[in-house]
């Protein structure tokens, strides 16, 4: 059979091709009703206003806590004391000092000088001075301070630390500055005693200590009138011992007298009378100078004597230190204000403390002793049976 006798194939029917689920573009999604839409932007608003909300709070938030608490208050010789630093400093000193609890409102100015003397000390006193503190020094000293032995584990250091810290409030780069520089005045102190000449100058003086600037005037004006100074003195002076002494300090060099009168007297001539001098404490002093000799340094006057050297090696170092001072009265009022509450509630605790102690001691005192339990002579007399005899065991508190 020819090729056009043969019958064609039917070609088969073709199933039609299944439709490509098509995804849906970013063209899709935008493409809502009007509902939709109004929904989608009213989502969009609240969010964003929470954002912005959230923003400005942290702004507010950094401005007003974050960065007020880091700002720089203090900075010397390169190193800078933070506002929360100085804040950290004043709940240290303040359970330091028993003074400061009782007067608060000097708390700032005392922990700014403390720290800056701190820092004077830490940066200059071994360069300085040529005195040295080694690492087996500063670790004993350390050890010490934080109350474990000097062959405790480190855990045990590490642990006892902690607890310092945390008694402290101290930061431990902060608290390790407070024990080296205690060492270091310590080294500081016994190099300025090694030092002291065999005689200075010394001077004999009468003072009278009156509690009002009005009261020490009057007493001022008597003696220069011509009345008898030991008789003023025993009649107004409220120095503890001027009944016997009649207000005579015998002979001392600068640097041991009291801080209100004492450079008084050190630049004072034989006969001078001094005007109403006030103390830090609020009392008001006047002084007469009654003789000035060279003499020996005796041995409890040495130890003032350091510490005037101390004093004036502080005041040389820093009159040369470039000191940034930004602890303005405000800055110091508001840190006093933030640490109220902790200082009342630590007060209160310890009031607690007292009164407890207090009522355990009258508890104690009460319970009557062994002793004052009256026991008859014999059993008998009190109307009950003779005790039996209990035969004494060796050992038995016979001595054996």
């Amino acid at each position: 059979m020819t090729s056009e006798n043969k019958p064609r194939r039917q070609a088969a029917p073709q199933k039609a091709a299944p439709h490509a689920k098509r995804r849906r573009s970013w063209r899709d999604v935008l493409s809502m009703d009007a509902e939709q839409s109004s929904r989608f932007l009213l989502i969009g608003a609240v969010v964003l206003i929470f954002v912005i909300a959230a923003g400005l709070i942290g702004f507010g938030y950094y401005q007003t806590v974050i960065k007020p608490r880091n700002r720089t208050v203090l900075e010397a010789d390169g190193v800078t004391v933070s506002y929360a630093a100085m804040k950290r400093r004043m709940g240290y000193e303040y359970f330091q000092n028993t003074n400061y609890q009782k007067q608060p409102g000097v708390l700032p100015e005392a922990s700014y000088i403390a720290l800056l003397d701190e820092i004077t000390v830490t940066t200059r006193a071994e360069s300085d001075l040529h005195i040295t503190v080694t690492p087996d020094e500063y670790d004993q000293k350390l050890r010490t301070r934080v109350g474990v032995a000097t062959d405790a584990t480190q855990p045990q250091f590490a642990d006892a630390l902690r607890r310092q810290l945390d008694v402290t409030g101290l930061h431990e780069d902060e608290y390790r500055r407070v024990v080296r520089a205690e060492l270091l005045v310590s080294k500081m102190k016994d190099k300025f005693k090694a030092d002291l000449p065999a005689n200075v100058a010394q001077s004999r003086i009468q003072v009278m200590a009156l509690n009002t600037q009005d009261a020490a005037t009057q007493a001022l004006a008597r003696v220069k009138a011509g009345e008898d100074w030991a008789t003023v003195a025993k009649e107004v002076s409220g120095e503890v011992d001027v009944q016997t002494t009649g207000g005579v300090h015998d002979y001392g060099p600068e640097g041991t007298f009291n801080p209100a009168y004492d450079s008084w007297v050190a630049a004072a001539k034989v006969g001078d009378i001094s005007d109403p001098l006030q103390s830090t404490a609020g009392q008001f002093f006047i002084a007469q100078v009654l003789d000035r000799q060279d003499k020996p340094v005796a041995e409890d006057q040495k130890p003032k004597l350091a510490t005037k050297a101390y004093n004036d090696w502080l005041n040389a170092q820093q009159a040369q230190m470039t000191i940034v001072r930004n602890w303005t009265p405000t800055d110091q009022q508001d840190a006093l204000n933030s640490m109220a509450p902790k200082f009342r509630a630590a007060q209160q605790q310890q009031l607690q403390q007292q009164q407890q102690q207090i009522a355990a001691q009258q508890t104690a005192a009460a319970r009557p002793t062994a002793a004052a339990v009256e026991t008859p002579a014999n059993p008998a007399d009190s109307g009950g049976s003779p005790a039996p005899v209990v035969p004494t065991q060796p050992g038995a508190g016979n001595g054996q």
